[in-house]
């Protein structure tokens, strides 16, 4: 799908359509083949630009989202994140919070990868991707945890959909708006503190062995001592213990932190066959913090 242009160059400057005159005497030029462009304001259409002459430029519109973006956040001095939540957990580990920052780069090179921007508060960091029409990669996405920085995604598309492409005349105010005050197109890549809490709720979670069985015909995956207690034997000798069923109830458990399964080989690649433990977190009292989220070195 592809989308009008409200976003050009102008004497070095970044502009948008709101910005310029109508016509060709905007003296604005594409980001990213750098034909002239004019601006097109009439009554019928939304406001955009458009390539004065025929030319195959595919990503105009892309690449002067992409950096209008960019140079939005890059001016401003604070940014909204969006609440942490550990591993299928639906209370907040870290409320949403704004991030406030003295300097940002843009596309700085670290390591071997080069994020869009590089936002800094003194010895704290944030690092933030912009996305248009493709997710950020898996390789990059690696690469960018490896650096041990938070990594926040915005979804660029989205937000230009609801605040710019539906409308007769663009929002930009709103649209700016919604980048640096919105929380619903923003998602972490990565955060060092999830994963550092994830990791203690990794190592203390009970190992639960899983017991196969039959029950009216049909293979069932038992674990005992459920501490959600969603099922509970009725009878016998274990009359009144709470059991879990792997399948239907540890799969969707927000305290199952992790199953593991028996392995086998098929052909050159491992993989999972039956289920063997459940790692479960359920009987530890401690809750999860609320606290606003801050970024650490």
């Amino acid at each position: 799908m592809r989308h009008s242009i409200t976003f050009a160059l102008r004497n070095n400057e970044l502009v948008d359509i709101t910005m310029v005159e109508s016509g060709l005497g905007c003296n604005c030029y594409c980001l990213e083949c750098g034909a002239r462009l004019i601006a097109k304001k009439g009554d019928r259409q939304a406001h955009h630009f458009a390539h004065a002459k025929d030319a195959d430029c595919r990503h105009g519109w892309e690449t002067a989202l992409h950096k209008s973006i960019k140079q939005l956040i890059a001016r401003k001095k604070s940014i909204n994140v969006p609440p942490v939540y550990l591993h299928r957990q639906r209370k907040a580990y870290f409320r949403a919070a704004r991030f406030t920052y003295d300097g940002a780069e843009t596309e700085p090179t670290l390591n071997d990868i080069r994020p869009d921007l590089l936002l800094t508060a003194g010895p704290k960091k944030l690092l933030i991707e912009i996305r248009v029409q493709h997710e950020v990669p898996k390789s990059k996405v690696f690469k960018l945890r490896r650096l041990g920085l938070p990594v926040l995604e915005i979804d660029a598309l989205q937000l230009y959909e609801d605040h710019l492409a539906q409308k007769g005349t663009p929002d930009i105010a709103a649209f700016h708006d919604a980048v640096l005050r919105g929380l619903d197109c923003k998602q972490w890549l990565f955060n060092p503190q999830q994963q550092r809490a994830e990791y203690r709720l990794r190592k203390l979670a009970a190992e639960r062995k899983v017991k196969p069985g039959r029950y009216k015909g049909y293979h069932q995956y038992i674990v005992e001592g459920c501490p959600a207690r969603r099922r509970v034997w009725r009878s016998g000798f274990r009359e009144g213990e709470a059991y879990a069923n792997v399948i239907q109830d540890c799969m969707h458990c927000p305290f199952c932190i992790e199953l593991e399964f028996e392995k086998t080989y098929a052909g050159f690649r491992e993989v999972p066959l039956l289920p063997k433990k459940v790692h479960c977190w359920g009987h530890l009292e401690e809750a999860p913090c609320a606290k606003p989220w801050q970024s650490s070195v």
